[in-house]
């Protein structure tokens, strides 16, 4: 089989005759990356994620974790992090007696960050802050509304069912 590379050279491709023992490492993914990451942060007891992409996406993902109470352990060099997953809580839940936010994350750029956490602190007990670029604010910021509003609707309607039923 010939296959070609570009206009002026042809690649031969053998044919493999017998299996091959082949040990390899594929390039982390930033998508698989962040939901690991929200999956071990809310499983419970410790994970260890390897193949992490360590992308400015990622390291906002973690960054806010560890701003919510999360024990993150990070290591570059061997592409792993180790979360202390709550079972489903954030750490620092309910822990301002003032009223003021329990926490503040930054999400910066990062979409799938903004998405996840605002969904998981959202279903969360606490008052949160989430700052985000301008570019990410002015393009999830309405979806999100939106969305808290229906749900606000769903919760309320659902506790009039409730009261009516008892």
């Amino acid at each position: 089989y010939w296959v070609k590379m570009n206009s002026c050279n042809l690649y031969e491709v053998k044919r493999i005759e017998k299996p091959h023992d082949i040990v390899t490492n594929v390039p982390g993914s930033k998508s698989i990356t962040n939901r690991a990451l929200l999956i071990a942060a809310l499983a419970e007891g410790t994970s260890l994620l390897h193949g992490v992409l360590f992308s400015d996406d990622s390291r906002h993902f973690m960054q806010a974790l560890v701003d919510l109470g999360f024990s993150v352990e990070i290591n570059e060099e061997e592409s792993t992090v180790t979360i202390e997953g709550c079972d489903g809580a954030v750490p620092c839940a309910g822990s301002r007696a003032d009223g003021d936010v329990d926490a503040t994350i930054s999400v910066g750029s990062a979409g799938t960050a903004a998405r996840f956490l605002t969904a998981f602190l959202g279903l969360s007990q606490g008052k949160y802050r989430i700052n985000a670029s301008e570019q990410n604010s002015n393009h999830h910021c309405k979806s999100f509304i939106h969305t808290f509003k229906l749900v606000s609707k769903i919760n309320s309607f659902l506790a009039k069912c409730l009261l009516k039923s008892r």
